[in-house]
C-alpha cells in the first residue's frame, strides 16, 4: 500500500499537482508507520514531500520534512537520497535569506564540505 502511494505522490509531483502529493504523502506514511515500507524508502519519500511543499509556498514545512530526511540520510550513507537532498537544497537556494531555508542549509552544508573533500582526495590520487 505505501509503495503505491509513493508512486501516486511522485506522479503528483511530475503533474505539478503539489496538493494532490500532499494527499498521497499522508497517506503512504500512514502505511509506512504500519510497517510496510523500509527506512532506505523513507528519505527520497521525504524529500518529495518537502519539495511538494515549495510551489505551495510552505518554507517551513519544507523545511521541517527536509531536515527530517537530512537526519534519515546521514544514518543510511546512501548516493540516490545524497543526490535529492542536493537538488533540494538547489530548489530552496533562491529562498536562503528566510529563516527556516538558512537553518537547514547550514545544517546540510557540513555533509556537502565532505563529499566534496572526499571527491577531491579520490581524484588527486
Amino acid at each position: 500500500m505505501g509503495e503505491i502511494e509513493m508512486l501516486a505522490e511522485s506522479s503528483a509531483l511530475d503533474l505539478d499537482a503539489p496538493h494532490r502529493a500532499l494527499t498521497h504523502f499522508e497517506q503512504a506514511r500512514h502505511a509506512q508507520d504500519a510497517g510496510d515500507g523500509y527506512a532506505r524508502d523513507r528519505v527520497p519519500h521525504l524529500i518529495r514531500t518537502a519539495r511538494a511543499q515549495l510551489p505551495l509556498g510552505d518554507l517551513d514545512a519544507a523545511c521541517i520534512v527536509a531536515t527530517e530526511a537530512f537526519t534519515q540520510d546521514v544514518t543510511l550513507n546512501s548516493s540516490r537520497p545524497s543526490d535529492a537532498l542536493d537538488d533540494l537544497r538547489d530548489a530552496l537556494a533562491p529562498h536562503r535569506d528566510v529563516r527556516p531555508v538558512r537553518d537547514f542549509m547550514l545544517l546540510s552544508a557540513w555533509k556537502v564540505r565532505v563529499a566534496l573533500s572526499v571527491s577531491r582526495s579520490v581524484v588527486c590520487r
